[in-house]
């Protein structure tokens, strides 16, 4: 899926110059094939390799920047260096040619604002705090979007219409993927999937989101639901990702919102051991959903040397930072990444875990949540050597 949005994006780059139209919407064309590209390359090198730091190199994915079909020979995996290196010259690209676009005519398309958020996500794995902090803090001021009221927080997260939200797909019925869908897998009240194997967040995570915080109506209370065997009313269960209309699978999907942009700024900042500026973008992001927020940010001493595992402790900013992080963006995609790029493993086990199979990977550098390449690459493709170039 991957590649052939990756060719789609090659013929638009390759062509547009050649194309008839207004300048500035053809360079909006063409940026946003460019940050389109970097998104796909940046998602297949997480999926198919181990994180950045420690991995430079190590064997990539193939990268192809010219229009292909059926004859085009394949390429080999090359290195996470070169991969990286061609993310962020297709976001540096997609920036300096957005200053002469026009503007965006939906929310399914990519702008400026959303470039900065993809290079900040690049940046975060590759420890770039510099750049993280800076593109970050320019996704914020580049963007029309604002901080959604504590209303929207509890609405179901399933509308366009969501003012925090940068990038995203509107979708109509004729476009759902109704039983296959995203919603089917995580809305336990819709009749899908999701309706017996429920959605839950770890109940260590659940007991550090203060009674006052608006996100704890994200998941159902442990104390009073009747653990149903099917439906939404089951302990810890997820209420945060809801469909928009009953007996219908059309719900918008979410790709970027603003909350992330403060919360990628603020990590950067305490890296670079600028506590201040991390605290106010904490505040910024968070405090208005928590009246007790100052109060518990207020108790955390500075500090950014990493010590949050999946279940604490929480001793210094950077701890708090990645704990708001997996608060604010539970569900949202980002989970497991964070996971490879922190290297913290995770536990399943630990005192009090409401996970049915408790299972525990302390390994940083371990495979188990690192895909294995598809067979048809090795079979389609004359550079790859499945004894070789296959991930353990």
């Amino acid at each position: 899926m991957h590649y052939q949005f990756i060719n789609a994006a090659n013929y638009i780059i390759a062509n547009i110059d050649d194309a008839t139209g207004d300048e500035a919407d053809r360079n909006s064309i063409k940026a946003q094939a460019y940050a389109f590209r970097a998104s796909c390359y940046f998602n297949l090198i997480r999926l198919y390799q181990r994180t950045y730091v420690g991995h430079e190199n190590d064997p990539g994915v193939p990268i192809y920047t010219d229009p292909s079909n059926n004859q085009t020979e394949g390429k080999g995996r090359g290195t996470v260096t070169e991969v990286y290196t061609q993310i962020n010259a297709d976001l540096d690209q997609a920036i300096t040619v957005f200053q002469n676009a026009s503007a965006k005519k939906h929310i399914s398309h990519i702008d400026l604002a959303v470039a900065h958020g993809l290079k900040a996500r690049v940046a975060l794995t590759q420890e770039n705090w510099s750049d993280a902090a800076t593109h970050a803090g320019l996704a914020i001021t580049n963007t029309s979007s604002s901080l959604m009221s504590t209303d929207d927080v509890v609405a179901g997260f399933n509308s366009v219409t969501n003012p925090e939200w940068m990038w995203g797909s509107e979708i109509n019925n004729e476009q759902t993927l109704s039983s296959s869908s995203f919603w089917a897998h995580m809305d336990a009240g819709a009749g899908g999937y999701a309706e017996e194997s429920r959605k839950c967040a770890s109940s260590w995570l659940y007991d550090q989101i203060g009674n006052n915080d608006v996100r704890k109506d994200w998941f159902v209370d442990p104390t009073t639901s009747a653990d149903n065997s099917t439906g939404p009313d089951f302990r810890y269960n997820q209420l945060k990702f809801r469909i928009e209309q009953e007996g219908s699978w059309a719900s918008d999907l979410l790709y970027m919102r603003l909350a992330e942009m403060y919360l990628i700024q603020a990590e950067a900042e305490c890296m670079l051991t600028n506590y201040t500026s991390a605290r106010n973008l904490l505040t910024t992001a968070i405090a208005y959903k928590d009246p007790n927020f100052a109060a518990s940010l207020g108790a955390i001493p500075d500090g950014n040397a990493l010590s949050l595992g999946t279940a604490g402790p929480v001793n210094n900013l950077i701890d708090f930072i990645i704990l708001q992080r997996r608060i604010e963006l539970w569900g949202e995609g980002f989970r497991i990444f964070d996971i490879q790029r922190l290297k913290t493993g995770f536990d399943r086990a630990y005192a009090g875990s409401n996970h049915s199979i408790q299972l525990t990977i302390t390994d940083p550098e371990s495979w188990e949540w690192i895909m294995m390449l598809p067979q048809k690459e090795f079979d389609g493709n004359i550079n790859m050597d499945y004894s070789t170039d296959q991930n353990p």
